[in-house]
């Protein structure tokens, strides 16, 4: 019993490894292949740039930085942050960018498998784990320096909260 157990459980993080293997390869695939551009990723990069440079969350007019409240400063504060830590490159915006990503994807799998009948969790947590890694409509926002990622995995991270605190909660 407790060999089958073992066996289990080793088949659980084999599967759940490959699953993450893949994400990885298609969130790098979008980072080094197919970055993209979009017009809100140079207002986002500017007030992050600012903030850092100025200690003024602002954009340049007229050849003077003013305050603004264009964009809600959390996703400015992410990029800044990582700009701190690793440089001004894209690549290490995108290169977080994925490791949140695949944070959001176990955070999902997770709550897959807490809403879940007991004996169907691993499986439902592996399947909602791979669904999640391989989905290339929120992956290749990984190469791209807008808000969704973030957003996603706070959403997701909200989510998951909340069903732990229900799950707990006496009826």
């Amino acid at each position: 019993m407790i060999l089958a157990r073992r066996a289990q459980a080793f088949g659980f993080r084999k599967q759940a490894l490959l699953a993450v293997l893949a994400g990885v390869a298609l969130r790098l695939l979008f980072v080094f292949w197919l970055p993209g551009t979009a017009d809100d990723s140079a207002i986002y990069l500017q007030l992050a740039h600012n903030w850092v440079d100025h200690h003024l969350y602002g954009l340049w007019f007229n050849g003077q930085l003013l305050p603004t409240d264009l964009r809600v400063p959390g996703y400015a504060a992410y990029l800044a942050g990582v700009a701190s830590l690793f440089g001004r490159s894209i690549r290490p915006i995108m290169l977080s960018q994925a490791v949140l990503d695949l944070g959001t994807c176990l955070l999902a799998a997770a709550v897959a498998a807490a809403l879940a009948p007991a004996a169907a969790r691993r499986r439902v947590a592996i399947a909602g784990l791979w669904l999640a890694v391989t989905c290339p409509f929120v992956a290749n926002y990984v190469g791209v320096v807008l808000t969704e990622v973030l957003t996603a995995f706070l959403g997701t991270a909200a989510l998951a909260c909340f069903v732990i605190s229900v799950q707990r909660m006496p009826f």
